[in-house]
């Protein structure tokens, strides 16, 4: 009957004690090993002859040692993880890398140097481990978990500085970001200053775009009527001349728009003090289109009695219609006399657009002066204009009177 007793791994002792009722014989110990790949154990002979790999503790059959790459990578993996991460983190540790590495590395030979030494004393022994292999094994088991505690530590260090070089990463973002955000408000700012700015320029010239384009409608639509007037008026001459051609015998021709009206003066009196008399005794007529004709036609002569009859069509609630008080204010400004002056600048007052226009163009043609004077600004705004060009007239109008006597 027999037992067996375990010794280590990889190794077990066998005591046999022989059966039967003889005399005691003393025990017989055998080693048996197994192999570490395959777990079957290994002749005898084998071990004897050396035909068994012994390698960082493990032991290989015969069968089994060309498979003992792959069964060792379990043990050299952590070393390689170890010197790939020394590796990675050289850069980042700087210093304190170089020494942990020279570290490990002496740590590595140490333990490389016991593993020989184990692997030598394995090779060596015949039947019986050496009496200090435990004790290397001990400590290459304690150095092996030192070194794992480093490497554990050196992951940690790795962590820390990717997770630093990650917040300085972050931060450096935020910032540049903030200030992309800051220059954007300040670019922006500096625009909406800008068009404050120029905001009173813009306006300014906005307003003059206005005038200037109200200024053309008026004078495009002056110009219209002023056409209209002429056609109508050679349309009146032509049918009173026609009139007076098929007129019957002993009736008088009609008279045509324009010509003289026959009727008794004084001996002295000339054809064109008649012709005056005529167009200013239409300006009182019903029809506009005589006024108006009347008013162009004066404006061919000159002297007082012309300047006075057509001063007094700008007085309030004179002529209704528009364009002859236009007509009246572009005469005068024809005429040019200084008298005219407070009569168009209450003509700046008129209730139409384009007689306010007409008028801020003879004042400034007869007196030279530019005064501002916008002829579609607020109501208030234009009272305050006309003041002006009155106080400009009482200061003025002696001086401009008495170059006129």
């Amino acid at each position: 009957m027999g037992w067996l007793e375990a010794y280590g791994r990889g190794s077990m002792d066998i005591k046999v004690k022989p059966g039967g009722s003889g005399a005691s014989a003393p025990d017989r110990s055998m080693k048996i090993y197994f192999c570490d790949i395959c777990n079957e154990s290994i002749p005898l002979k084998d071990i004897n002859s050396n035909r068994i790999t012994i390698e960082e503790g493990k032991i290989f059959c015969q069968k089994c040692a060309p498979k003992k790459g792959r069964a060792s990578e379990r043990v050299p993996g952590p070393v390689l993880a170890v010197l790939v991460m020394l590796i990675l983190v050289v850069g980042a540790l700087g210093t304190m890398g170089w020494q942990l590495i020279s570290k490990q590395a002496t740590e590595l030979r140490a333990l490389t140097d016991t593993v020989e030494r184990l692997d030598s004393a394995l090779s060596g022994a015949s039947g019986k481990p050496s009496s200090g292999l435990r004790g290397q094994l001990e400590q290459a088991g304690k150095a092996i978990g030192a070194l794992r505690a480093q490497v554990r530590l050196l992951g940690d260090d790795f962590t820390l500085a990717k997770n630093e070089i990650r917040s300085r990463h972050d931060s450096l973002a935020q910032r540049e970001q903030d200030h992309h955000v800051e220059q954007q408000k300040a670019t922006q700012d500096a625009i909406e200053r800008l068009m404050a700015t120029l905001q009173p320029d813009i306006e300014a010239i906005k307003n003059e775009v206005r005038t200037l384009k109200a200024s053309l409608n008026s004078d495009a639509m002056l110009e219209i009527k002023v056409l209209k007037e002429k056609l109508q008026l050679l349309q009146d001459v032509v049918t009173a001349r026609v009139a007076s051609l098929v007129a019957p015998a002993g009736e008088p021709a009609a008279l045509a728009p324009g010509d003289a009206v026959d009727a008794p003066a004084d001996a002295g009196e000339s054809l064109e003090d008649k012709e005056t008399k005529a167009h200013i005794e239409k300006l009182a007529s019903e029809d506009p289109g005589k006024r108006y004709s009347a008013v162009i036609a004066l404006g061919r002569y000159s002297g007082d009695r012309v300047v006075t009859a057509l001063e007094g069509m700008l007085a309030p609630d004179s002529d209704p219609e528009d364009y002859v008080r236009v007509a009246v204010i572009q005469t005068l400004r024809k005429l040019g006399s200084a008298t005219s002056i407070p009569h168009i600048i209450g003509a700046l007052r008129d209730t139409d657009y384009f007689v306010r226009v007409a008028a801020r163009g003879a004042l400034r043609s007869i007196t030279g002066t530019k005064m501002d004077f916008d002829p579609d600004g607020p109501p208030s705004d234009r009272e305050g204009r006309v003041k002006n060009w009155e106080r400009w007239w009482g200061d003025n109008k002696g001086k401009l009177l008495k170059l006129t006597e």
